[in-house]
């Protein structure tokens, strides 16, 4: 396996170690397209998105690339609230509910995991 330092190095070079494609989440986000799939086994993944931020686009990439690679996926695109609205759930009531709804996700499936 891979270490951090030796994902990130070839990943910014576009090269993968078989460790590395083998065992975690290998994705480039670059020029509209993505870069590698998303390997087999990966755990779930919740995207949590706003209609508003410049990372829709690549929320709606990975939404697509998951589930091209049968990876349980869900997404929730929220309206019109800034980039990581998350941080103000004292705030915002979509922030607090934001943060419910990522921990009933993680809940739901480490009961599952669990449970296996």
């Amino acid at each position: 396996m891979c270490s951090l330092a030796e994902q990130v190095a070839l990943n910014q070079d576009a090269k993968f170690c078989s460790a590395c494609t083998q065992t975690h989440l290998v994705i480039r986000l670059q020029g509209g397209r993505v870069g590698r799939t998303l390997t087999a086994g990966l755990p779930p993944i919740l995207i949590q998105v706003s209609s508003h931020e410049a990372l829709l686009d690549d929320s709606l990439r990975l939404l697509r690339a998951a589930t091209l690679a049968d990876v349980p996926v869900e997404i929730k695109i929220y309206q019109g609230l800034p980039h990581v609205w998350q941080l103000f759930a004292g705030i915002l009531d979509e922030g607090q509910s934001a943060i419910e709804e990522a921990g009933r996700f993680v809940d739901t499936h480490l009961k599952t995991t669990m449970s296996e």
